[in-house]
Order: structure tokens, then sequence, then C-alpha cells
């Protein structure tokens, strides 16, 4: 929808604000932004990368109000870091309610006089569309070749797909007057006493104690593209490896659609009571709050990658339909494991990230190149505090 019908409505939008500038003349912003929203709808991951810039933002502007509009699926994610003053949601659970959540944000954030919006979506016309209508005096975006959309912000930063994306965040940031840092870093979430106890609660009830090493294995992936799984027998191998070598105990972490899939990995281990499988039973503070006390995290490329990295905890990452150079670890101590194909990456920031598995001897054959050997290898590292360094591409 975003694609047939996003396009020909950037190009109409832009000929009705053509028309519209001659008769009502916009605004300029010559000084300090005072109201600063940013727009981010898809993906914990990336809101997670863009709060470096949110940070910087707020060092560089400390009397501006700096809100975000998002889903509602990543308010918990946005909360945590403790940067905004509001978050505006949408809800994308089905139409109407799509429909209605979106007229009610428009609505909000018309009211609030926005001075500068910088849109943080990389390839989405929606997006787009939605901070035109907005109208601020300064928009700034992403231009993204074969988007079609570049041409409706009043200022572009062009999409880089040879950096990591917090640095690509970090620069729409810097055309909103922001210093150029030499590194970015991940900014660290809070939680309140409160959740804290609760979340302690929780581990005595699954028998988790203080003194226990945790190592977290997250074995899914969110819906799209679900070939970028590690298979669920090399996980099962890895953990009996890890059972054997530790007396660790290992969490089995993902989303609610992903409880059988930690059960079957759970089925084929031996000393299955030092394994919890608790897909889909932590929220998303809770699996923050176990990042902290765990040793490591194993993951593919999804977003409690980052949330490892906000959390400073070591991941090591798993990637093969996506690259690491965009999207890898980049915390302390990761490492992300790549082992691309002829076809890889096959989803990306131009083709909306809808991919199809084109390599010629199996599908998912990028991610089953990644060995149980390997991860151990830097698990072992990791465990016995020696040095891993990252494979990938640091912001």
């Amino acid at each position: 929808i975003d694609i047939f019908i996003g396009i020909p409505l950037a190009y109409l939008a832009f000929f009705f604000r053509f028309i519209s500038r001659f008769f009502f003349p916009s605004s300029s912003v010559s000084q300090a932004p005072k109201h600063i929203l940013l727009v981010k709808f898809w993906g914990i991951g990336n809101i997670l990368m863009l709060l470096p810039a949110v940070a910087s933002l707020r060092k560089t502007y400390p009397e501006s109000r700096i809100d975000l509009l998002t889903l509602d699926i990543n308010i918990e994610a946005a909360a945590a870091a403790n940067l905004f003053q509001q978050i505006h949601t949408l809800s994308n659970r089905n139409g109407a309610e799509f429909l209605g959540t979106t007229l009610h944000a428009l609505w909000a954030v018309k009211r609030a006089h926005y001075d500068v919006i910088i849109d943080f979506e990389q390839f989405a016309r929606f997006s787009t569309l939605f901070c035109t209508m907005i109208g601020a005096p300064k928009t700034i975006g992403f231009s993204t070749t074969g988007q079609h959309r570049e041409f409706l912000y009043s200022l572009t930063v062009p999409y880089n797909n040879t950096i990591h994306m917090s640095r690509s965040f970090h620069q729409l940031a810097e055309a909103a007057g922001v210093p150029t840092p030499m590194k970015i870093v991940p900014v660290p979430l809070v939680f309140s006493p409160m959740e804290r106890e609760a979340f302690s609660r929780r581990l005595d009830s699954w028998g988790i104690d203080p003194s226990d090493q945790i190592l977290i294995f997250h074995v899914g992936t969110s819906p799209n593209f679900s070939l970028r799984r590690w298979p669920p027998e090399r996980f099962a191998q890895l953990g009996q490896r890890m059972l054997n070598y530790t007396s660790a105990k290992i969490i089995l972490s993902g989303l609610e659609h992903e409880q059988e899939l930690g059960q079957t990995i759970l089925s084929q281990m031996q000393n299955s009571c030092r394994v919890l499988n608790l897909c889909g039973l932590l929220r998303f503070n809770e699996l923050a709050l176990l990042l902290q006390r765990a040793k490591v995290m194993v993951c593919a490329d999804t977003a409690p990658v980052h949330l490892a990295s906000a959390m400073n905890r070591p991941v090591i990452g798993l990637y093969g339909p996506n690259t690491p150079v965009l999207y890898g670890p980049w915390g302390e101590g990761s490492v992300a494991l790549y082992h691309p194909g002829p076809c890889s990456p096959c989803i990306t920031n131009y083709n909306a990230k809808i991919g199809h598995c084109r390599h010629p001897e199996s599908q998912g054959y990028c991610m089953q190149a990644i060995s149980v050997d390997e991860i151990e290898e830097h698990l072992r590292g990791l465990l016995s505090g020696d040095s891993v360094f990252f494979s990938g591409k640091q912001p």
C-alpha cells in the first residue's frame, strides 16, 4: 500500500504544496527551535538506535521541547530513555484503529506548532506524507534512492547504505544543528525501583537466584522475514554444549507466537531443568532488566540486539538476510557473525525490507552458514573474560 498508493500521493502532495506556497508563504526557523518533533514508526531496534541522536539534540537545545511520534508498541522503549517530553502514538493493529489514531495524532501534533520535524523513516512514504500534513516550517528526512519522497522535505540527508544506522540517524540530527560526534554510543535505559523490585519477584518465581549465571538465547525474530532465524536445532546443540561447559542457566526469549519454537528447542536438550522457555512471557522492561543480569545474549538480527547494546551487555549477533554493517550490535564486547552469499543482503532499505530468498541451494542458506562451533568459540571467550572484537562496523 505504501508503495502503490504512497508514491502517487507524495507527488500529489508536492503539487498542492507548490501551489499553496504562492498564497501562504512558509515561515523559517532562524533561531534555536522551541518545539521539535521526531518521527519513527517502525522498529523497536530503530527507536533504540536513534536515541543517541535525541540525546545530542537535548544537549544542543536544552531549552527545547522534544517529542516523539511512533507506534504504540514502541512506547516502552521510547519512554525508558527518559528523553522525550511527550510521546504521540498510532496503532496499526487493524485498519479502523490505524485510521482513528492517525487522525487523532495528526490533530494533536498540529496543535503543538512544531518548529522542526525530523523524520527517521528510511523509506516509508506514509511518514513523509504525515510530516507534510503537519506543516512545520522545517522538515528533515532521508533522501533514499528510489523512494520518491525526498522532495517533500525542506532539508534532506542522503541515505548512506555503508554506515551503521545509528550514525545515519545522527546525521539527521546534525542537519538540525547538532555537532558531529567522534563515536556513537548507546543511550542507557532507565527503570524505576518499583519496576526493578517487581522484576526481582518474577525472577524468584522462575527459580533464578541473584548468583546464577545467565545466558540468553533470543530464538525468534519479528514476523517480517522469519528466514532471519538461526535454525532451532542449532540453538539446541549450542545450548547443550553450554550446559555441559558451564553451570549457567539458559533463558530462551522470543515473541508470543514463538512459544512453540522455544519449546521445540527445549525438547531437544538434556539437563533442561537449567533451561527456561520464556518466549512470549517477557515484557520489554523485563527483557531489558534480564539482559542487565545476563552474561551474554545470542540473537539474530532483531530488536534485542540493540536492547543489549543499550543495557551495556555483550551480544553475539547472527546475520544473513540483513547486514551487520547497518544493523550490527554496537555495544562493547559484542560480535557480529555474517557469511553473506552472492544474494546477501536481500532485505534492505531500498526494497522496503520485503525480501524473498533467492539462494539456489536452500531457503535461509546464509543463516545456516553460521556454525555452532564459531558461536561456541565466542561464547567461551566472553565467559572466560577473553576479548572479543566487533566484526561488523562500529558506528
